[in-house]
């Protein structure tokens, strides 16, 4: 099954489609259920030759359909029911009733969702560092071209183009922390049938911290089936990236209007008009972070997940998470692309903004800022200003 989105990749990358791939989901739905049988088996709270029987089942089962295990999911009510048909197959009798034990769909799905999300953030804060580096080296060279200043449009007081990118790479320092800082605090779901770990015995916090230790997630106090707080610190961090972005972007498309001519890029064509040399980058960066900001927007107003388990806002999840990656991800590299091949016309600029050397006041913003993305992106040996 192709990953969404489905009708224009211009929207997702490769990386991150293989990311949200259904297969990828349904393998860490395995691999959720591999650290169960484990972490219950050491624990004792199932039999040791039954958490290895179901540990070595997880590894054989083959996906060589996940589409179809998709749609089955459906038809049964929930994604995970087709996979543990295919373990249950795989076991004895007498291991079978251990497989899952304790555990609800929810938990593997969120478990599932959390692990894509971690690659995700991962190849978003990748991305974005070859952005930064980019930007990083506009702010370095141009820390003295004038440039004009625009306020609602208009044209203001000189500036100059140093301080512009500068202002572009300050928040996306700010927003590679914030990936960073979710990234380190995505927690493991884990509740049982409805979210207070029954069926699971008297060691219950042992299991929590060994399975979440296992799969590299966060113990959380408490399941989180009906608080999507960690939800929404994924959107919050993603968005506050692709508005970062889309700014910048929409900055470029305005410097190089045909009137304005301050920067140019790589010219996309026209098919009625071939004279002209359209900033394509930069206006899928425009839309892809506008896209971004749509599915977070449908995410964050979906409703509240209604008592202990939602019907209908938690499977919207199911969707909108993966669009909401694979536009941001779209967007991070049409930036780099618009920024890799971006001409700055000096004379243009002091052109319009005339010839003045930069106050001490732009000296310290560069300064400031680019000590800002070295701690961010650990970078030396790089040129101070």
């Amino acid at each position: 099954m192709t990953a969404l989105p489905t009708l224009d990749p211009g929207f997702s990358t490769p990386a991150m489609s293989a990311v949200f791939d259904v297969g990828s989901r349904l393998s860490l739905m395995l691999a959720f259920e591999r650290e169960l049988a484990r972490a219950q088996g050491a624990l004792g709270l199932i039999p040791e030759d039954a958490a290895t029987a179901i540990a070595d089942a997880c590894a054989r089962v083959r996906l060589d359909d996940p589409a179809s295990l998709a749609q089955r999911g459906w038809a049964l009510g929930t994604p995970l029911s087709p996979l543990l048909e295919l373990l249950r197959a795989q076991l004895a009798p007498a291991h079978a009733p251990y497989l899952h034990r304790g555990a609800t769909t929810q938990d593997a799905v969120d478990t599932a969702a959390m692990l894509q999300v971690r690659e995700g953030l991962a190849l978003l804060d990748r991305a974005l560092r070859e952005v930064a580096k980019l930007l990083r080296a506009l702010v370095v060279a141009h820390r003295a071209t004038p440039m004009m200043a625009r306020t609602l449009l208009q044209h203001a007081l000189p500036t100059t183009f140093g301080v512009t990118a500068a202002r572009w790479l300050a928040p996306l320092a700010a927003a590679a922390t914030t990936l960073r800082q979710v990234r380190a605090g995505l927690p493991l779901q884990l509740g049982g049938a409805v979210g207070a770990l029954d069926g699971f015995g008297v060691q219950t916090r042992a299991l929590v911290e060994r399975l979440a230790h296992a799969l590299g997630l966060v113990a959380p106090p408490l399941a989180w089936h009906g608080d999507r707080a960690p939800i929404g610190e994924v959107v919050h961090a993603v968005t506050v990236l692709t508005r970062a972005l889309e700014k910048l972007a929409s900055d470029l498309v305005l410097l190089a209007q045909s009137d304005v001519g301050e920067v140019r890029m790589r010219g996309g064509g026209s098919s009625s008009m071939p004279h002209k040399q359209n900033p394509i980058d930069a206006v899928r960066a425009r839309a892809a972070g506008a896209a971004t900001l749509h599915f977070a927007a449908a995410l964050l107003t979906s409703g509240p997940h209604e008592l202990d388990r939602a019907a209908g806002a938690w499977h919207l999840e199911w969707l909108l998470v993966p669009l909401l990656f694979h536009a941001a991800a779209a967007t991070v590299e049409a930036t780099h692309a618009a920024l890799a091949g971006l001409e700055v016309d000096v004379t243009r600029m002091a052109g319009t903004a005339g010839a003045r050397p930069p106050p001490d006041s732009h000296v310290q913003i560069i300064a400031a800022v680019l000590a800002q993305a070295d701690a961010c992106w650990d970078a030396d040996a790089k040129e101070k200003p």
